[in-house]
């Protein structure tokens, strides 16, 4: 009869063998995940045109889709404006956890947002967020973005293959953003003040190993996670459901709160300058 030891010895080799087949599940399952992804771009490209105003004639816009399937719309048949105003940071307020890191002063500058767009990067589950600014507002084209210079702002999310807690899974390792050329140095002051609640302060993520004590550690670490919840949900969510983000039903199917609908703004109520 076998010893216990050598009974143990064989099912760590199982076990070894079981921990090589989830790696190649996880790598297989992210592959799938960026293949997918990008047979979706072409539909996301589509849908930023038509945002940014590039679609602007009634040929072009009726001939996309018929609008007699969507009645929710029937509201805004007489208005007439460049593209869709305001159409991501309506999608970013609709959204409670993405919302409540939104200022008023946020507001403001996401008014200039056109698109946010995601990319793979080669490694494993890696990804970049790319966040497009307009220099005029679609609103009133002699509107300026006067916050800052940059044209995009970028966000860099690093995973790790971990296995730690007995099953193997990407966890987070760090994100790198785009350093801000601010325009106005008011808000810069203003946006430290409020660095707790400033959307924009997401783009100066802490660096992991910057801390001296496990107090500062735990803050760091509770601050990326936030990060990177953050980054998880408009990746896996607000982009590809941008839509019904936008009209608030994505809140129908979605598992929030009751007080939520106070924050819902319907589409029958948005108002578009003419």
């Amino acid at each position: 009869m076998a010893s216990l030891k050598n009974k143990l010895v064989a099912l760590k080799n199982i076990h070894k063998e079981q921990y090589d087949l989830e790696v190649k599940y996880c790598n297989e399952l992210i592959e799938v995940e960026k293949k997918y992804m990008n047979l979706l771009k072409p539909y996301w490209k589509k849908r930023a045109d038509i945002i940014a105003g590039k679609y602007d004639s009634e040929e072009e816009i009726t001939k996309q889709e018929n609008e007699d399937e969507y009645p929710e719309f029937n509201c805004l048949n007489d208005i007439h404006c460049k593209g869709i105003p305001d159409f991501w940071l309506t999608v970013m307020l609709h959204h409670p956890k993405i919302s409540e890191n939104i200022t008023e002063l946020d507001i403001k500058i996401l008014s200039f947002l056109s698109d946010i767009r995601v990319e793979y990067m080669k490694e494993n589950a890696n990804f970049k967020l790319v966040f497009d600014f307009m220099q005029k507002n679609q609103k009133n084209e002699e509107m300026e973005n006067i916050y800052f210079n940059n044209e995009s702002l970028e966000l860099d999310f690093y995973y790790i293959l971990d296995n730690s807690c007995g099953k193997v899974e990407y966890n987070h390792s760090h994100v790198e953003g785009t350093e801000i050329s601010w325009k106005n140095k008011n808000y810069v002051e203003e946006a430290v003040q409020n660095k707790s609640s400033s959307f924009f302060m997401i783009f100066s993520p802490p660096d992991p190993n910057d801390h001296e004590n496990e107090f500062e550690e735990d803050i760091i670490n509770e601050t990326l996670n936030q990060i990177f919840e953050i980054g998880e949900i408009i990746k896996d969510v607000l982009i590809p459901q941008a839509v019904d983000w936008y009209t608030g039903n994505a809140l129908l199917y979605e598992n929030f709160n009751d007080d939520i609908e106070e924050s819902w703004v319907d589409i029958n109520d948005l108002k578009i300058d003419e």
